[in-house]
């Protein structure tokens, strides 16, 4: 029942908040309740029964913000911004 009140976790491992990237291709890899949705830049990320979700997308040259976020079926959620820089 604390999933009715609580926001869901949400662990965003890959990429660090920081980070320099050569490439334009940015893997997002993290962790989060198994039941529950993630989206990465507004599109839904497919979760495995250990929570663990992955996503590619292309950025583009320059500072990003890369917005993630989990919603449990209660609709509580939890967002995660990451500020990369594309050389």
């Amino acid at each position: 029942y604390k999933n009715a009140f609580l926001n869901p976790p949400l662990e965003v491992s890959v990429p660090p908040e920081g980070s320099t990237l050569s490439s334009s291709t940015i893997a997002i890899e993290g962790k989060t309740d198994s039941s529950s949705t993630v989206f990465v830049e507004d599109e839904a990320v497919s979760v495995d029964e250990d929570g663990n979700f992955k996503k590619e997308i292309v950025g583009f040259p320059g500072e990003t913000t890369i917005s993630i976020k989990a919603v449990n079926r209660f609709g509580k959620q939890t967002s995660v911004e990451r500020h990369i820089l594309i050389k």
